[in-house]
């Protein structure tokens, strides 16, 4: 099985607790800025989750039109990873890019105060576009999972329970990493926004 997007933001999240330890307001700021990318991660991951769980097998369906019209969808969904401006990257990259583009303003004051945090955190953008190829290989190889087994829908309509597996694999992997973020931030006085905090706020 492939990785999750969510393990990628550990090294993230740990980073910005070394490089903060000494300074509670650069934290704040920092937190801030990792709960926006934590929430485009986790959005986007449970989007994924949503699309795969759309596989007629979690219905027990022996259609072979079902089969066929989901694996047209999970090709179209692939070749939409390569594009340049696809809209798994164009998402992704977006609110990377804002972030980026914030970040000397939000940071602005701590580059005064000490240029050597500064330098440290900003490194951590530089880690996130690292994230959103991550994510784009992540997801090339859950959907290759499937399409790589087979392509023929007949085969789905009485081998899909082992395509189910793989995906309820995949969906208990996320939430585990997510588990341990959750763990890592709490063992520091951090508070993660999940999805719905995030977008309450």
């Amino acid at each position: 099985m492939p990785n999750v997007p969510e393990s990628d933001l550990q090294h993230v999240l740990d980073r910005l607790i070394a490089a903060t330890a000494r300074n509670a307001p650069a934290r704040k700021t920092a937190v801030r800025w990792f709960n926006r990318l934590y929430y485009d991660v986790r959005r986007w991951n449970e989007g994924f989750i949503q699309f795969l769980r759309s596989y007629p097998g979690f219905n027990d369906s022996v259609s072979a039109d079902d089969y066929k019209t989901f694996l047209a969808k999970l090709h179209a969904y692939r070749e939409s990873l390569q594009e340049r401006y696809g809209t798994v990257k164009n998402d992704l990259c977006t609110s990377l890019k804002i972030l980026s583009a914030r970040y000397p303003r939000d940071f602005g004051w701590l580059h005064k105060e000490d240029e050597n945090v500064y330098q440290e955190i900003r490194s951590l953008i530089d880690d996130s576009y690292a994230t959103e190829m991550s994510i784009i290989r992540i997801a090339y190889s859950v959907c290759n999972f499937i399409h790589e087994i087979s392509s023929d829908e007949k085969w789905h309509t009485l081998h899909h329970d082992e395509i189910v597996n793989r995906i309820r694999n995949y969906e208990d992997d996320s939430m585990a990493a997510v588990s341990r973020l959750q763990d890592m931030a709490n063992s520091v006085g951090i508070h993660l926004l999940e999805i719905s905090e995030y977008e309450a706020i």
